[in-house]
């Protein structure tokens, strides 16, 4: 028997190396590319739902001094990313809801000038200036594959999305309506 000139089983081994490889390639591209895409879409779809969130929160925060009542708002923090038989996801993104120059003086109004006009209020106010601490609630999220993400902020009745070179207002002002004006501080850590 010569085995040196037997070159059967080479064809079977070539192939089954050259199908393997073209399954880590395969796997490969998933994980460097597919994976990567569906999470950065969670992440989008998960700073809508904030957005929301957040205008629930302003309209909580603005609703303050018709009402006289205060509500609790549920703003999430992070995601989730869908679980995987066989690729591997990053960490679960978060995000920091805070609040921004609530000790900084030049953040701060005053009311000056201003008279009460009806005995209820005289109770109140009785004409000298008065100045309130005041900031900003600002929602910063720290996506995985999102880049560049806005701030959502809220700051003096309104709510916007502060990119790194231009601000998008989400929401309209109600601090002047008419001749009425409507403060609410912000305060707090």
């Amino acid at each position: 028997m010569a085995f040196r000139d037997d070159d059967r089983g080479q064809a079977i081994q070539i192939g089954a190396v050259l199908l393997f490889a073209v399954l880590v390639i395969a796997f490969s591209l998933y994980q460097a590319f597919i994976v990567p895409n569906q999470n950065q879409q969670v992440e989008a779809n998960h700073l809508q739902t904030v957005e929301g969130q957040m205008q629930d929160l302003r309209d909580g925060i603005v609703n303050v001094p018709r009402t006289g009542d205060g509500q609790s708002v549920r703003v999430a923090m992070g995601t989730t990313y869908p679980a995987r038989a066989v690729a591997l996801n990053p960490p679960p993104p978060a995000g920091q809801l805070r609040t921004l120059g609530t000790a900084d003086e030049r953040v701060n109004f005053t009311v000056a000038n201003a008279r009460a006009i009806d005995r209820e209020t005289a109770d109140y106010w009785n004409g000298t200036n008065r100045t309130r601490e005041t900031g900003h609630v600002v929602y910063s999220p720290d996506y995985n594959e999102f880049r560049d993400p806005p701030r959502l902020v809220y700051d003096t009745t309104t709510l916007s999305s502060q990119f790194d070179d231009s601000n998008l207002w989400t929401t309209g002002q109600t601090l002047v309506n008419g001749r009425r004006i409507t403060l609410v501080a912000i305060d707090g850590s």
